[in-house]
């Protein structure tokens, strides 16, 4: 019995600390998508590239600045420059060292001059980024400028405080005490945070009186919409008839007075004097 009581006391302890390890662990994903989360939302930025290098020293194009917003979600950065002339397309990614880089491909909307693409890369430092690189042919071979890109976070996502309020530290099991033999303890379960995120949601029957009351007023709704078009049509074919019958009483009054002044007119005529034979 004394050799049993310090194994037992062994395999106890061992298995509490690996019960430990493996809870902390089942924390340690979340942490790291966290930070890559707090860099979600749009970066304002502008996109400033230096006059166009031609190699056969003809003066290229001026110098030019282009605001630039970007989008990261989860790490992925997107941006979209368009204007009446060009189109360009951005893609990049922000790793968890502050290492960042964003592609674009570009043309002109009328199908002239050649594609081009920009590669920059840069640091992200909390709230900023700055990313620099050439604008140049789709193959790389020519350079045609050197472009920089400044870009500040503002307006993160907002953040769910579900996972934080619920989110408790591991505490590590105690050691069982030596006599008598400990009886095994179940294994406590790790709530994974995910689960432990989601927020209550209402019962099922809240959310069909819900969906029912809501139903209930776009019907009505509708059915008002309704009366008002048919009260409008109705008024507008009531005035529509009444204009007809003043256009047929006008044109009726205009016609009798016409036929009145016509006879008017040939009463005052002088009779015309029809000679016969006994004149002669």
């Amino acid at each position: 019995m004394s050799l049993l009581h310090p194994l037992q006391r062994a395999s106890t302890s061992s298995g509490s600390a690996c019960i430990w390890l493996l809870w902390a662990a089942t924390l340690t994903p979340s942490t790291s998508f966290g930070q890559i989360n707090d860099l979600d939302g749009v970066w304002q930025g502008t996109l400033a590239c230096s006059a166009q290098m031609d190699p056969s020293g003809r003066p290229g194009s001026p110098a030019f600045t282009a605001p630039l917003p970007v989008t990261v979600s989860m790490g992925a950065m997107t941006a979209r420059r368009e204007n009446a002339r060009i189109i360009e397309t951005h893609n990049g990614t922000i790793q968890r060292s502050g290492q960042a880089s964003l592609d674009a491909i570009g043309h002109r909307k009328d199908g002239t001059g050649k594609p081009w693409r920009l590669h920059l890369k840069g640091l992200q430092s909390g709230t900023s980024m700055a990313l620099s690189g050439p604008l140049e042919s789709v193959d790389g071979k020519d350079k045609w400028r050197t472009c920089k890109l400044a870009l500040t976070l503002t307006t993160p996502p907002p953040r769910p405080q579900a996972a934080d309020a619920t989110r408790v530290a591991p505490t590590r099991p105690a050691t069982p005490a030596a006599a008598p033999p400990p009886v095994p303890a179940a294994r406590p379960q790790a709530v994974p945070p995910s689960r432990a995120a989601i927020p209550p949601t209402a019962p099922t029957e809240d959310r069909q009186v819900a969906a029912r009351h809501q139903a209930e007023a776009e019907a009505a709704a509708n059915a008002k919409a309704l009366e008002q078009e048919a009260a409008r049509t109705a008024a507008n074919q009531a005035a529509a008839e009444r204009a007809a019958a003043e256009k047929l009483a006008a044109d009726k009054a205009a016609a009798e007075k016409a036929a009145a002044d016509k006879r008017a007119e040939e009463g005052k005529k002088a009779p015309i004097r029809v000679r016969s034979t006994m004149d002669l």
